[in-house]
């Protein structure tokens, strides 16, 4: 969920991190906040897709336009410049990955929504690419668009794509594939558990010396989290998420806060992530 504006403010309490509603109503605890979702039918059948919390997520996503400026909320003049930032980064934290040369690579891109992410991006940088993107109108959307580009460039660029129709909180990575994990304005769509559930799958995925690379929507101003009922999905501030990685047992490699987006946006910061040894099965 990108388009994010920012809102009033008010002072952080506790690790239990306070939050605030879409209508600026102060929620007490983001614990207090998950157990009512979850007892509204958000842990109770995910693939539900008529109601619940992913149900409604599911509706939005199903309603917006398939292009770059509909996933983006009518910000897709930003994707050159979030493109750029993204590329740097990933050459300054995984060097390794990146001049992997003749080597196979893979990449697994999460809420792939229309294929900006890989057709912009990842397929410059990987010999394959996997999509998982719940929403059957994007996916199909970024089937067209990356098949279509493959035919045209495939005696320069021979990228392969493979394209799975599921949510984030039932995917399970094959063991050993990826090389990179991007996951980018979609981690906000998971309750808690379902998100530290998800980075345990992620371990699991990733190739001796992969990583997890996030980038997402910061909420600000002593705020833990903010809460858009509309398409179901939080802002969790930096150290909520930090906290949240923490939890996974996944260890920061680098942070870098985004450059040069709208100022009625809010913060977005890049976190690099590499699973702890105690966190992968022997």
């Amino acid at each position: 969920c990108f388009c994010r504006f920012l809102a009033f403010s008010f002072s952080m309490a506790s690790s239990q991190f306070p939050g605030e509603s879409g209508d600026g109503t102060v929620l007490t605890s983001s614990k207090k906040f998950w157990e009512d979702v979850t007892e509204g039918g958000a842990g109770a059948d995910p693939n539900d897709k008529s109601k619940g919390w992913y149900g409604t997520a599911i509706q939005y996503w199903s309603n917006a336009p398939p292009t770059v400026d509909g996933v983006l909320g009518g910000f897709g003049h930003v994707s050159p410049t979030d493109v750029a930032a993204s590329t740097q980064f990933l050459q300054d934290a995984a060097p390794h990955i990146c001049t992997a040369g003749n080597e196979h690579t893979c990449a697994l891109d999460c809420g792939a929504g229309v294929g900006r992410v890989t057709n912009e991006f990842l397929r410059h940088h990987f010999s394959e690419v996997h999509l998982v993107e719940p929403v059957e109108a994007l996916i199909e959307e970024a089937r067209r668009t990356l098949v279509a580009k493959r035919a045209k460039t495939e005696e320069t660029n021979t990228t392969k794509f493979s394209f799975f129709a599921e949510p984030l909180q039932t995917f399970t990575p094959a063991p050993k594939t990826y090389d990179v994990i991007w996951i980018q304005w979609v981690i906000g769509h998971l309750t808690d558990d379902h998100f530290l559930d998800f980075f345990a799958r992620c371990a699991e995925g990733l190739k001796d010396g992969g990583m997890i690379f996030v980038k997402e929507n910061n909420a600000t101003a002593g705020r833990g989290f903010i809460v858009d009922s509309d398409d179901s999905s939080v802002t969790r501030s930096d150290a909520y998420l930090c906290e949240l990685f923490e939890k996974a047992n996944f260890q920061m490699v680098a942070k870098r806060r985004q450059k040069e987006f709208p100022q009625e946006l809010y913060p977005v910061r890049m976190y690099a992530l590499k699973p702890r040894a105690s966190t992968l099965k022997p």
